[in-house]
This record gives C-alpha cells, structure tokens and sequence, in this order.
C-alpha cells in the first residue's frame, strides 16, 4: 500500500470523521471507499461513466432525486404489456425493439439510483436503502 498526503478543508475532514464514526470505520477507510467509488466506473461506456463520476458533486437534493427516480407510468405499463405479449409468435421485431430499449432505460435509472444511495449513505454514514418508499409508491 502507498501513502499520500492531502489537506482537506477542515469542513470536509469533519465530515468524514463523522460519517467514519457512525460506521465504525476509520477515517482513512472511508476515504479510500469514497475514491474508489468514483473509479468503480472505469469499465462502462463513456457517457455512463462520465454521468455517474458527475454524481459525486451533486447535492444531496440531486441526489435523493436521482434515489426516487423510476420509469415513467407510460413506460411501466408500456413495458409491462410488451412482457406480457414477448413470448407469443406475433410478437414484432419493433416491439422487440421497444422492449429492450426500455429495459435499457431502466438498468440506467437503476444504476444510478444504486450509485445516489451509494454516495448518500457515505456521505451520512449509514445505509438509507429503509427511507424507501415502497415500490411503485409516488413521490
């Protein structure tokens, strides 16, 4: 292991000694997770990474937005009825298309939402995966 030395504002430095006590993790601990969870990216396409890198100097404001967020209705109920209708033989290869794309849409919200309560529970130290509101619930 390697040794660097940086100066932090003191702010920031409380901050993270505060959320290492609530883990009951070292401060140095916790510094290596939050970087390495700005590095964990490295291997997906560069518009994802570059979104997701972005995250970490969000305001927790954006950040529980990006937690809530899901498909939209339209696209629930529109994926919903393409699943439903996948496995039959008139099933075309637009619909195919259609699916995966909004399959796509939701790994992408879902990978984000992972990274937001990621980056929260960090910054407060502790899990928030609870303050769910249950699935499908409005916000």
């Amino acid at each position: 292991m390697s040794g660097l030395f940086i100066e932090l504002p003191e702010s920031t430095l409380a901050g993270v000694r505060h959320a290492a006590a609530r883990m009951h993790r070292p401060t140095e601990e916790l510094l290596s997770q939050l970087i390495q969870l700005s590095l964990d990216v490295e291997s997906l396409p560069d518009e994802e990474r570059d979104e997701l890198l972005e995250m970490a100097w969000l305001d927790n404001r954006s950040l529980w937005q990006i937690a809530r967020s899901q498909l939209s209705p339209k696209q629930q109920k529109r994926l919903n009825q393409l699943s439903q209708r996948q496995s039959e033989d008139s099933f075309s290869l637009a619909e195919q298309k259609e699916i995966d794309e909004l399959r796509d849409e939701y790994g992408r919200i879902t990978l984000r939402k992972a990274r937001a309560f990621a980056i929260l529970s960090l910054r407060g130290g502790r899990s928030l995966y609870k303050q769910l509101p249950p699935h499908g619930a409005n916000q």
